[in-house]
């Protein structure tokens, strides 16, 4: 789906609205319930983890993508609590 098919909906409550505000304000409120619901949550990549070290880089798949909290860490032997994030 595109944000532009959304302008039909949206157009009679903003009457005189050019369409592409219309999109931008789709597209931002979109992202906006992403990051507020976590709905969007990507598969994370594969890490080695390695006894004794306590942090680890992870790469961030888009510039404008965010780490905004993590929900577990999950080893072949169990699943440690949320790690907290800067």
């Amino acid at each position: 789906m595109k944000y532009s098919d959304f302008t039909l909906y949206v157009k009679p409550e903003v009457g005189g609205a050019p369409d592409f505000l219309i999109e931008r304000a789709v597209r931002d409120t979109a992202i906006d319930f992403c990051q507020r619901t976590d709905v969007y949550i990507p598969e994370p990549e594969f890490i080695t983890i390695i006894e004794g070290v306590n942090e680890y880089a992870v790469t961030i798949l888009r510039a404008q993508n965010s780490i905004t909290s993590s929900i577990s860490l999950m080893t072949k032997q169990h699943c440690a609590p949320s790690a907290t994030t800067n």
